[in-house]
């Protein structure tokens, strides 16, 4: 039996994702109030952060925002605008507030560059295994998803998300102001995560009041679509149904 959710939730993909990213969770989980940001839409930070808006405005009463990787930075990155009253939780999945490192930083510029000069040559094997872990890499309802969103978004999307939020600030000071205020903030991490490593999430939950993290075992960073229905069940627990 799949869980209810009757408060309204707010969902954010991450780069390179739409949708397909959600679907497995939407599956297992009554969301009566969804509502999902179109971030593959944006060609902007500004154009993310008012789809954002749009989607939280359509309600009367406080949103859950759910960001999974880049859009845990949207999620957080909103903070600075939204009013308190409209936010209830802020949940990021595969995301650490602690900004990019120097490394992240160059590898991010010289994907742009490639991209640019027209020889973004896809979501190779060899990248695939910094997103999946090694027990789906042949899973079409992972592996498979992430080539698919790939392919289907193509080089320009993918150039939209990283000129927007490649240069992302440390967001640890903006979250402990917003949870100081009494904001529930949530960090999910995976156990096996290259891109997020659950180290910085425990970290960060560490320094920020009123904030929690949940590791999850055999998972790489798409774990809403390596385990949506474990995921499902800690939502339910967090958000209350």
């Amino acid at each position: 039996m799949s869980n209810f959710f009757s408060q309204p939730v707010v969902f954010m993909p991450g780069t390179q994702c739409d949708e397909r990213v959600w679907l497995p969770l939407w599956q297992y989980g009554s969301f009566e109030l969804r509502e999902y940001v179109p971030l593959q839409w944006a060609n902007s930070l500004d154009d993310m952060l008012s789809l954002c808006d749009d989607r939280v405005s359509r309600h009367s009463q406080p949103v859950h925002l759910l960001g999974y990787s880049m859009g845990g930075y949207i999620a957080a990155e909103y903070l600075r605008h939204a009013p308190a009253r409209a936010i209830a939780s802020v949940t990021m999945i595969g995301y650490a507030p602690q900004g990019l490192s120097k490394t992240e930083c160059e590898q991010r510029e010289m994907l742009l560059d490639v991209i640019k000069k027209g020889q973004y040559p896809g979501m190779t094997t060899r990248r695939l295994k910094n997103f999946v872990h090694d027990s789906r890499r042949n899973d079409d309802n992972v592996a498979g998803v992430v080539t698919a969103m790939d392919v289907d978004l193509g080089s320009n999307v993918l150039q939209c998300h990283l000129q927007a939020t490649s240069h992302r600030p440390d967001m640890t000071a903006v979250l402990t102001r917003a949870a100081n205020k009494g904001l529930k903030i949530h960090f999910i991490g995976a156990e096996d995560d290259l891109i997020a490593p659950p180290k910085k999430l425990q970290q960060a939950a560490s320094l920020i009041p009123n904030s929690s993290c949940k590791i999850f075992t055999d998972s790489a960073h798409m774990l809403p679509l390596e385990q949506p229905r474990a995921l499902c069940d800690y939502l339910h627990s967090l958000m209350g149904g």
